[in-house]
Formats: C-alpha cells, sequence, structure tokens
C-alpha cells in the first residue's frame, strides 16, 4: 500500500469526525489577539534548548552546550536512565522535566523534585514560566502504558487539565501552551491512525482515514496543524496495492488546505502576515537502501516553494521559528543533532552515541 505518513497503532478504534469544524470554531470563541502572543517573543533572554535522550540517558543542550544538572542530595541526576522531555532556560535559569524510572522529575537548575508518578510512558510536556517561577504540563500514563491525563503542577499543587475520558480514543502527540491554554496534535487510536487537534480541553477528529497531525500553531485567533492527509478518503483502502493519494497540508480552525502531492508538511511557522512551510516529499520505499527515495525537504512561502532545504536525507525536525525572515530550524539525521540558521548548519552534535531527540524550543 503506497503511504507515506501512516503511524502504525496496536489499539483499533474509530471516532466520528462529524460537526469537527463547528467544534473548533466553538472552542476558539474566547481566544483574542492578545491572548494568544508566543511565549517566545516575551522574553528577550531565552536560550535554545534541545533535549533528549543519549545512550538512554537524559541530554540537554542550552545554545549548544550540554547541561546536565543534578541534586546529590536527593540522590536524583540526569546521569541515571531517563529521557527529557522538556525544558526551557531564561537568563541564568534552566529548567528541565524528565522521565525517570516512571517518576516525572523537575530539575531547577541544581535542585530536583519528583512531581509525580507515571507509568512507561510520559509526555508530550512543556514549561513555561509564570511570575519567576516554573509551571510544568505534563502528560502521564498509567501502569499500562496507554491511558494518558494532562497535568499541570504549580507551587507544589497538581490539577487536572485533560482527562483519560477525553484521551480514551486518541493519543497525544505534542502540545503548545499559550498563556495558559494548551493546545496540541493528536491521533486516533485506531489502525493507521487520523489527524486530531486538542483546542481547550476538546480533542476534535480531523480526517476519516489515515491522517497525521504534527505541531500546532497558535496564532492569534488562528489554530493552525500541519501534515499530512487523503485526498480521496472515500477510495481509501488499506490493501497492499492500493494507491491512496494523499498531500501535506494545513488545517487552519480545522478546515484542511492541500500542498503538495504524496508529500507530508513536517513544520509550519508564521512571520508577520507570512506563513512558512517545511514539505517532505519523496519516491517509493527501497527495500534495498531500507529507507525512502530521493527524499527532499524544501521550503514553501505563503503557498508556494522558494528553495530545497536538504536533499536526499533523512530529516527530522523539532523546531521551526521564522523572526524578521531570518530561519532556525532544529533537526536531527541518525544521531546527528544540528542548528540550521539562514543557511549555514552547525552540528551541535554528531558522535557514536545513541541520540534520540524528544524536542527543542525557546
Amino acid at each position: 500500500m503506497k503511504k507515506i505518513f501512516a503511524i502504525m497503532l496496536s489499539l483499533s478504534c474509530l471516532t466520528s469526525c462529524s460537526g469537527m469544524k463547528e467544534k473548533i470554531q466553538k472552542a476558539l470563541g474566547n481566544v483574542s489577539e492578545t491572548e494568544t502572543i508566543d511565549e517566545m517573543e516575551k522574553n528577550t533572554d531565552a536560550k535554545l534548548c534541545i533535549f533528549g535522550q543519549m545512550d538512554e540517558k537524559p541530554v540537554l543542550w542550552v545554545d549548544g552546550e550540554q547541561v546536565t544538572l543534578s541534586d546529590a542530595g536527593k540522590n536524583l541526576s540526569m546521569e541515571n536512565e531517563g529521557n527529557v522531555i522538556a525544558a526551557i532556560a531564561r537568563g541564568n535559569d534552566i529548567y528541565a522535566l524528565c522521565h525517570q524510572d516512571n517518576n516525572i522529575v523537575l530539575y531547577a537548575n541544581n535542585t530536583a523534585t519528583v512531581l509525580d508518578k507515571t507509568g512507561p510512558n510520559a509526555g508530550p510536556a512543556q514549561i513555561v514560566i509564570q511570575n519567576g517561577k516554573p509551571v510544568v504540563y505534563a502528560t502521564t500514563s498509567d501502569e499500562t502504558g496507554s491511558k494518558q491525563t494532562l497535568y499541570r503542577y504549580a507551587d507544589g499543587l497538581k490539577s487536572t487539565i485533560v482527562g483519560p475520558d477525553v484521551f480514551q480514543n486518541y493519543f497525544l502527540r505534542s502540545i503548545k501552551v499559550v498563556d495558559g491554554k494548551v493546545y496540541g496534535t493528536a491521533t486516533t487510536n485506531s489502525q493507521f491512525g487520523e489527524a486530531a487537534v486538542l483546542v481547550e480541553g476538546r480533542v476534535t477528529q480531523l480526517e476519516p482515514v489515515a491522517s497525521e497531525a504534527h505541531m500546532v500553531v497558535v496564532n492569534g485567533a488562528d489554530v493552525v496543524a500541519c501534515g499530512s492527509r487523503s485526498t480521496d478518503p472515500n477510495n481509501f483502502s488499506d490493501a497492499e496495492e492500493a494507491e491512496n493519494p494523499s498531500a501535506a497540508a494545513l488545517w487552519r480552525n480545522g478546515k484542511p488546505e492541500n500542498l503538495r502531492a504524496e508529500s507530508d508538511a513536517i513544520a509550519y511557522a508564521k512571520d508577520g502576515s507570512d506563513e512558512y512551510v517545511i514539505i517532505k516529499s519523496a519516491d517509493e520505499w527501497d527495500d534495498e537502501i531500507g529507507g525512502f527515495k530521493n527524499i527532499a525537504i524544501s521550503l514553501w512561502k505563503n503557498g508556494k516553494e522558494t528553495e530545497t532545504l536538504f536533499k536526499d536525507q533523512e530529516i527530522s525536525v523539532f523546531l521551526f521559528n521564522v523572526e524578521n525572515g531570518k530561519m532556525t530550524i532544529v533537526g536531527s539525521e541518525d544521531s546527528n543533532v544540528f542548528v540550521w540558521k539562514d543557511g549555514n548548519k552547525e552540528s551541535i552534535y554528531n558522535g557514536p552515541k545513541d541520540v534520540y531527540l524528544w524536542g527543542a524550543n525557546y
């Protein structure tokens, strides 16, 4: 079966997407222009954090330098096995959220605090600064690793943002916290997965058949997700020989906009009135090379392709930011972690250790 964007999940359930547009627009009814300014725009002292796992241990880079946080008094350290699932750096303050030994641990400079117990899975998550203090939004799982709950941790208090009943038919993939409001992308727990978005505590399915939403960006009253979708959902087939045409797509407040055919919109950014999309395209899967042939990563601006960023490289993008026309991309290729700025590619790590990136942000 021809399909470059499928996510294979073990659970099986399908949900209806009827009334999708109305649900999203209703959920967005109380969003105002002043409430959706990105956190990065408010902090001139923000530093670039890149985080994840290196050889099964948490790893964090701040402005290109690897940082290890610990708390010897509590025997808590990023030297133990685990994964950094969120991080933020403001001035001299560095905060990292780790999933270690079925615990959610917040490292605040060199003071570590266990925030909660969780199952074998944790994340997505985000740390924001409010009144000079870190506030954590984190997704945890039950002991089976399946049921998700999104919590908020602040000043020693834990509150439920989205309960497992909302995620019963969905799996949350990413979150974006804007002024205390949580948005995100999700996928259904069906055989191939269908794209969905989280807006104000409600998950709404975007597509009726196999699709994928990678990230969500909030800009003014618009909630924009990027990914890929079937262009002929009525004739979708799971037969091996089925064509199943697809296209890179944006969903703006739930309404789809197709971009390049047989491609995937892997990142989106807004800079003033300009919209930028990073699109990955490729030919058929090649068993001999164990990957897709003729991979190309291209940049689109305001609906038109402007340049090819990477050629014949299997790149994963974890941050895409455009400010005053200048682009920053954080990505990885196998264990090569890099920052790409205005045509210059700087390697953050390219060594023998196994690196799995979880995310990046300012």
